[in-house]
């Protein structure tokens, strides 16, 4: 089992936190579910992971991930709350202690996604006496690709990680993502890798 915590810029915010588990259930299976408060979203996935020799790993997930937020425009008038709803998949290739005295590794993924996005505006409707709230919904499916890379070193269980990413969404309006993610992070895996 891996334990996780990163902290990430997130305007206009000073930083967010994300929180992530994961359990090699066999030599070949793994869970992993994934918590960020500040962004309100929350992902489970399930998969496969292969060492291939000593020092490579590949991973192929499948999982769901859903959240939400709610905020205002620019306009103090006009109000939304958005929800989205993400299955996904996810294919990860890493390369084990490659500086072995630094135990560093690198890791790179990419998660490609159908995200359902919903919105509903609010806005306010003058007239010469009431004040009205109106709704718009806009509803999409959109197309999610969401390359990262990862740097990791330290002990064997406890490790240091830089972690950068893009984020890019197609053929949709309602949600917008965040186009570039940098984090900074430890984990702690309680039993050493397999030799």
């Amino acid at each position: 089992m891996q334990l996780e915590g990163m902290i990430y810029p997130d305007p206009p915010k000073p930083l967010g936190i994300r929180a992530s588990a994961a359990w090699g259930v066999t030599d070949h299976l793994a869970v992993e579910a994934i918590v960020d408060p500040a962004r309100q979203y929350s992902q489970a996935m399930v998969g496969f992971y292969s060492p291939v020799g000593s020092k490579f790993v590949y991973e192929l997930y499948g999982g769901f991930g859903g959240g939400g937020k709610n905020g205002s425009y620019d306009d103090p008038d006009i109000r939304y709350n958005a929800k989205y709803l993400l299955p996904f998949i996810q294919t990860d290739c890493g390369w084990i202690n490659l500086i072995e005295p630094l135990n560093l590794d690198f890791a790179v993924s990419l998660k490609v996604g159908a995200m359902h996005g919903q919105t509903i505006d609010f806005f306010k409707q003058y007239d010469s006496i009431w004040v009205h709230w109106m709704a718009q919904t806009h509803d999409d499916w959109m197309l999610l690709l969401e390359p990262t890379a990862e740097l990791r070193m330290g002990w064997e269980n406890l490790k240091y990680s830089l972690r950068v990413g893009m984020s890019t969404l197609y053929y949709g309006y309602s949600i917008d993502c965040e186009p570039f993610s940098l984090g900074l992070g430890v984990s702690y895996r309680f039993h050493p890798r397999k030799p």
